[in-house]
């Protein structure tokens, strides 16, 4: 069989037209064996972007794309006490072995409005082209690509002896971001959703008044939807197209289930203060769907004139992706009857996101997109007053670090640096069987470089997306509120 090979290549030669001078890349047709198209180059390819298949329905708020968003008591501490307070029910995200420290049965139902602002200023943005037609990326500067989202939490305990079980659903990961089609990075991403889903069963037993441990199961669902242009003016300039003047767009939806499991432990150093630990294992998710392409009609009859009818077309697509483990170290301690401090440590394991691969189920070669991602802390503080029998109050204070290496491998779907969260809350217990909580946390994070200018040329997929340079200006705002009944 006779496999027709197309392959776009960079040359040092170039045609003029007057004072109008356009790059000249070789296209260069090679046949193997029989008459089917096999692939078209890495290059061409590499306009996809669709590396990015498992980032992006809530807006990332913790490091990377997690969410820490799982319990409205706990945020109003800056979630400091999360893995050794066991306030309510939602000791079952942060901590299984707190459901022995509940009495009875509990129902906890909250959810976190989460208003992130990620507003990005091109600080000269490059183009393969850029020397021969004077133009670096073209577009404008997106306006906020955050999106204002909603994460819900559900949770459910039962201890009535030394053995406690419970349930929770939450959406421990997501991000969401949509810049247009217009905008300067368009052919690194124009819009990004992930949705995740967790139920997580578990059961806890008190070992003695000391000490108590706690296990659970996670089956995960996560849904993702990302778009991105493609410049085939650029990859097909040599034929008479406008570079950035004839994009197209891809589409990629895919989904998948995992599975992973938690554990933890808490001990009671003595009446006043204890310890936690935990551990949430990452979660391997092999997500299959499709791409769905849109091609100028011109590019289109260039491309099936090559014999490329195969290519940028509508087709299955599958790639993998490794969520981080999670490790928590808390501390608790009931200073006076009114006053509580606590603290913890969060180590996330992200260097589990090193690279993601795209695979067509056609002939065009994987997508490859580096990330390099390394492990990160989460530090925080907090305190509980309690201003009278109904009323708590609560305040705290987080530092959190980006897994991020560098502004080279910072995306626009993610645009991810250190950063500093500040909350507040309030509990109330509005009768013998209903408490009410209340949380604000404001985020600021550093100010975010993006320069891919000196590595795109020598990047066969960032070749012809462009060198993206800039800054960003970002925060979050996040309202909570949560009901908690208790029978």
């Amino acid at each position: 069989m006779q496999l027709c090979a197309l392959s776009v290549s960079r040359s040092s030669a170039f045609m003029r037209d007057g004072a109008v001078a356009f790059a000249a890349l070789n296209v260069n047709v090679r046949r193997k064996g029989e008459t089917r198209m096999k692939s078209v180059s890495r290059l061409l390819c590499g306009a996809l972007a669709v590396g990015a298949i498992a980032v992006g329905s809530t807006s990332a708020t913790a490091a990377g794309f997690m969410l820490m968003e799982q319990s409205v008591s706990g945020i109003g501490n800056c979630f400091a006490g999360a893995g050794a307070d066991a306030y309510d029910a939602s000791t079952v995200y942060f901590n299984p072995a707190g459901m022995t420290y509940l009495e009875g049965s509990q129902v906890a139902a909250g959810f976190h409005v989460i208003a992130p602002t990620f507003k990005f200023e091109n600080d000269g943005s490059t183009h393969i082209l850029q020397d021969i037609t004077g133009q670096g990326l073209t577009g404008g500067n997106g306006g906020n690509g955050g999106i204002t989202k909603a994460a819900p939490n559900l949770y459910y305990v039962n201890n009535d002896s030394d053995l406690a079980w419970g349930i929770g659903v939450n959406a421990p990961f997501g991000n969401a971001t949509d810049y247009g089609e217009t905008w300067v990075g368009r052919y690194h991403g124009t819009d990004s959703e992930i949705i995740t889903v967790n139920i997580n069963p578990s059961v806890a037993y008190k070992v003695n008044e000391q000490f108590s441990v706690g296990g659970g199961l996670n089956i995960q669902y996560l849904e993702a939807t990302l778009g991105s242009m493609i410049d085939f003016g650029t990859a097909l300039s040599a034929l008479g197209f406008t570079p950035q003047g004839d994009d197209g767009k891809v589409s990629l939806q895919a989904d998948s289930f995992g599975y992973g499991w938690n554990v933890g432990m808490m001990f009671n150093i003595d009446d006043t203060s204890r310890l936690g630990f935990s551990y949430r294992s990452k979660i391997k998710h092999d997500a299959e769907g499709d791409a769905d392409f849109s091609v100028p009609a011109d590019v289109r009859a260039t491309l099936n004139g090559m014999g490329a009818t195969d290519l940028y077309v509508d087709v299955d697509a599958s790639a993998s992706i490794t969520l981080p483990a999670m490790a928590v170290l808390a501390y608790f301690n009931q200073v006076t009857p009114k006053l509580a401090l606590m603290g913890n440590i969060v180590w996330t394991q992200w260097d589990t996101m090193d690279e993601l691969v795209a695979e067509f189920d056609n002939d065009q070669p994987d997508n490859v997109t580096v990330m390099e991602w390394e492990n990160s802390f989460r530090y925080a503080i907090g305190a509980t007053y309690s201003y009278s029998e109904r009323l708590d109050l609560r305040c705290g204070i987080s530092y959190e670090e980006t897994p991020i290496p560098d502004a080279e491998h910072r995306t626009p779907r993610i645009p991810d640096d250190n950063r500093w969260w500040v909350s507040v809350g309030a509990g109330y217990q509005a009768g013998s069987q209903l408490n009410l909580d209340f949380g604000l946390t404001q985020i600021f994070a550093d100010s975010m470089e993006i320069d891919k200018s000196e590595s795109f040329a020598d990047d066969e997929n960032d070749y012809i997306r462009g060198g993206l340079k800039g800054d960003y200006n970002s925060s979050v705002t996040i309202l909570s509120a949560q009901a908690v009944y208790s029978f």
